[in-house]
């Protein structure tokens, strides 16, 4: 590695300066606005990346609510119903065709928001079909 010679020892620093200042003008002028510009990029993808999963995690909440609220009022609606009509297993007129249409109405409400190819599948019987009629 050559020394510094004190003859030459001016010019050797002005040539180290422009150097590094034409090295420092280059980067700035060419390469730092191309990484500013992927920079601030990402950070729109990320802004809306947030915000759409924001969005789909609000409606996820709105539509499991929902879900949970329904399922609960059919519930609390099934039991009203099975506790109200305990009359009908303590009667002395034991009536099968009426614990039957209790059970086989609400099942058939409720399969009735399928398709219908799968309701053509699914055969809904009485137990007592074939005894009664």
């Amino acid at each position: 590695m050559p020394q510094l010679d004190r003859i030459i020892v001016f010019t050797q620093i002005f040539w180290l300066f422009v150097i590094f200042s034409l090295l420092y003008i280059v980067l700035i002028h060419f390469f730092l606005p191309q990484s500013l510009k992927s920079l601030k990029s990402r950070d729109l993808v990320i802004g809306c990346n947030i915000a759409e999963n924001n969005k789909v995690k609000s409606d996820f909440l709105l539509s499991e609510s929902l879900f949970s609220k329904t399922l609960s009022d059919h519930l609390s609606n099934i039991k009203q119903t099975l506790l109200g009509k305990t009359i009908i297993l303590t009667n002395d007129k034991f009536n099968p065709c009426s614990i039957n249409s209790l059970i086989f109405n609400p099942i058939f409400n409720i399969v009735l928001y399928c398709d219908t190819a799968i309701l053509n599948k699914i055969s809904l019987k009485f137990k007592t079909y074939n005894f009664i009629w």
